[in-house]
């Protein structure tokens, strides 16, 4: 952990940002990456420091699994509620001692379900408590898990949904075989008003649903090129045809 935080900070200076700016970029990153395969071209300048970023959260993903790594970095890398809204990040042995007491009360009944839900209604934050729930409900015999996630923080929404990521694909490596499907679906929006809007979805199994402008315009691009594809197909072929029609003659 101590190496992540140290490449966070000089990456920061190498690049003459602020320790939160360069962590929330490489965040950013991430996400777009792991939602669309691509990332934003304006980051193009931090592509090798977000390699490094990636390789060592999948290391600390792997020694630490289900467990809210990136949540602790931040705690080293920059102060928390600058937007006063009453933000603190919850200490993992804390969300372990929170997801024990409130899973015994369901994981007998969980037993005799196909498919399970599991929500924070407090706010996710980094998903500390979220990890350690879903941690739990894999125990069960549930084959399904939908994890539910939402903060009214943007940033802090990505943290979460990054780590839930790079926490399933360790959990598919290491249950290759037999393993149970994880869904992800996350919002960013105020829970006490309601969250569950459309213009809200950060994260969806499908992920055409995604309002994020960036995961957006990138199926929008896709569907647009898509949609062309039957014009090109024909000027193509007409191109051709003149082409061998110039050849005969």
């Amino acid at each position: 952990m101590k190496n992540l935080i140290k490449h966070i900070i000089e990456s920061a200076k190498k690049h003459r940002l602020k320790k939160d700016e360069m962590f929330n970029t490489l965040i950013e990153m991430t996400y777009q990456l792991n939602c669309t395969t691509t990332f934003d071209i304006q980051y193009k300048y931090l592509e090798k420091e977000h390699l490094i970023f990636r390789d060592m959260l999948a290391n600390l993903v792997t020694e630490n699994p289900f467990t809210d790594v990136l949540g602790e970095v931040m705690m080293d890398v920059f102060n928390f509620d600058k937007k006063y809204l009453g933000q603190c990040m919850t200490p993992p042995d804390i969300s372990y001692l929170i997801a024990k007491i409130t899973s015994r009360y369901h994981i007998e009944n969980w037993n005799y379900k196909e498919e399970i839900n599991i929500g924070d209604d407090t706010g996710c934050g980094t998903g500390s408590i979220l990890l350690e729930n879903l941690k739990l409900a894999l125990t069960t015999n549930a084959k399904t898990f939908n994890v539910f996630a939402n903060d009214i923080n943007e940033e802090m929404v990505k943290v979460c949904i990054v780590q839930l990521q790079y926490n399933r694909v360790n959990y598919y490596i290491n249950n290759h075989q037999n393993h149970k499907n994880i869904n992800i679906i996350a919002h960013c929006g105020n829970t006490l008003t309601g969250y569950e809007k459309p213009e809200n979805i950060r994260c969806h199994p499908e992920l055409r649903r995604i309002s994020d402008p960036y995961v957006k315009g990138y199926f929008d691009y896709l569907d647009h090129q898509e949609s062309l594809n039957p014009f090109n197909s024909i000027s193509d072929r007409f191109k051709q045809k003149l082409t061998k029609n110039k050849q005969a003659a």
